[in-house]
């Protein structure tokens, strides 16, 4: 629930836990979006939309980046792939959100960039050794991305594994992080500090590390590699142990740590450079990499840190990042969606009626769960149309409903369980149309009905992928050759 969530991440994030506000946030506003869809009834399409859309409202106006918010959240989904249908609405959600929080701020909220601005020192040079600079903190962040990944699955999976009470694991994860804090107190928490010294930095000839301030080269550059293993180690143990926390924020800390790493090196063997420049891109791109968000990444850093001037050398180094880094990613529930490998003109030619399947297995309102169950045990389809004794539509149930139903009430009828919202198709209708519906609105099939609204058919992504591979299959007919 949203309220458990906020209270819970706050109590982390607040007691020094290395993780950031955007997953909590994302999640509340996601949740919220949830709930107020079922509150409407929504289809699954329309929620899936609005859910997108509350996650980019909690995006943007924690990061204070209108733009890179609801990009963040349109390419969160997919490692390769963003929510084509949903970019108006988490355009206006983000910059709903964002806006809310600049007219009615809290005492610490304004519209200043929550990095601090880069603009006055961030003015990059474009000749072949900068852009070539600009790939290799690209290259850099994206195996420190993979690094990233295992070291947060390897600590992950090792709690997962541990048959212990959830309060003890968080506990050890808490001490874990703690430890580190001691030693290195600027990897505990969010680390803006830490962000916004290094983007407001000229020079690295002192530094400020846990309240101390070094000046030797040799120290400076040791500080800087202790904290960037450190905030690894920590932000694993923190959210793999169970706390609740975004790796968003920790990405950004690593990436400007490494950049600074970078810098300090070059400074050291007397290149001239904006110091700005690598810190900001380091962090745009490890956080492209970690989270596959070549776009949003770049956008989001500018907005972040005030300087649009550094966006091309932020968009070498994320695309850079997210290709060196492949399919690593700490988000273990994307999925990758690649282009359709097949011809999908064929469908034109054919009608919804050709390609669907028929009959199908209905359920009628006044059944009870328990024999609509039955029958879904026997037939074991995903879905089950609920139609009137004229045939006529009524709505669907799915079969994990009647599963939850069943081993509770299983004398409740059909129809108290049924979802009204359902998508319709006509058999008439071009089976490309079809296709472009269901991708369009990420389903899997569609009830077939005639004009009169009566049920004829199912049509599933299955079907119209069978019938493209049908057609393929058909032999070629022989070219007309003239007769000599």
């Amino acid at each position: 629930m949203p309220p458990v969530k906020a209270i819970v991440s706050a109590i982390t994030i607040n007691s020094g836990g290395s993780a950031g506000p955007e997953g909590p946030v994302g999640e509340i506003g996601a949740g919220t979006a949830s709930i107020l869809g079922g509150w409407l009834k929504l289809k699954r399409s329309d929620l899936r939309t609005l859910v997108i859309a509350g996650a980019a409202a909690g995006f943007g106006a924690i990061f204070k980046a209108p733009l890179g918010g609801a990009l963040f959240a349109l390419e969160t989904p997919y490692k390769n792939d963003l929510e084509h249908g949903a970019v108006i609405p988490a355009l206006i959600s983000s910059t709903t959100a964002y806006l809310v929080f600049v007219l009615f701020p809290l005492p610490w909220f304004n519209a200043a960039p929550l990095l601090g601005s880069a603009s006055g020192s961030a003015v990059p040079t474009y000749d072949l050794p900068h852009l070539a600079l600009y790939m290799l903190i690209g290259l850099l962040a994206g195996l420190v991305a993979i690094a990233f990944a295992k070291v947060f699955f390897w600590i992950s999976d090792a709690f997962s594994g541990w048959k212990m009470p959830f309060a003890v694991k968080t506990t050890l994860g808490g001490l874990a992080c703690g430890g580190f804090g001691v030693v290195l107190p600027g990897v505990l928490g969010l680390g803006y500090a830490w962000d916004q010294q290094l983007v407001a930095a000229t020079n690295w000839q002192q530094i400020q590390v846990g309240g101390q301030v070094v000046t030797a080269f040799q120290w400076v550059l040791l500080a800087f590699a202790a904290l960037f293993l450190a905030k690894v180690v920590a932000t694993s143990f923190t959210i793999g142990s169970g706390g609740s926390g975004g790796v968003m924020t920790p990405s950004i800390f690593i990436g400007a740590t490494l950049g600074g790493i970078i810098g300090l090196v070059l400074q050291a063997a007397g290149f001239s450079f904006s110091s700005s420049v690598l810190v900001v891109v380091g962090m745009g791109a490890v956080l492209a990499a970690a989270t596959k968000t070549p776009i949003s990444s770049a956008v989001m850093l500018t907005e972040m840190t005030g300087g649009f001037n550094v966006l091309i050398p932020l968009i070498l180094g994320t695309v850079m990042a997210y290709a060196v880094s492949g399919d690593y990613t700490l988000y273990k529930a994307q999925i990758t969606r690649k282009s359709m490998p097949m011809d999908l003109s064929v469908l034109a030619s054919r009608t919804v009626r050709d390609v669907m399947s028929s009959p199908v297995i209905t359920l009628q309102p006044e059944m009870t769960v328990k024999d609509a169950y039955d029958l879904s045990i026997l037939k074991g389809h995903y879905s089950y149309p609920v139609v009137d004794a004229e045939r006529k539509v009524l709505g669907i149930v799915y079969r994990r409903a009647l599963q939850q139903t069943h081993s509770k009430a299983p004398r409740t009828l059909v129809k108290s369980i049924m979802e009204s919202h359902v998508e319709l198709i006509n058999d008439d209708a071009p089976a490309n149309e079809a296709f472009e519906v269901m991708n369009g609105s990420q389903i899997t099939r569609m009830i077939v009905v005639d004009d009169e609204k009566r049920l004829v058919g199912m049509l599933t992504r299955i079907d119209l992928l069978r019938a493209v591979e049908e057609t393929e299959r058909l032999p070629v007919p022989p070219p007309n050759v003239p007769p000599t």
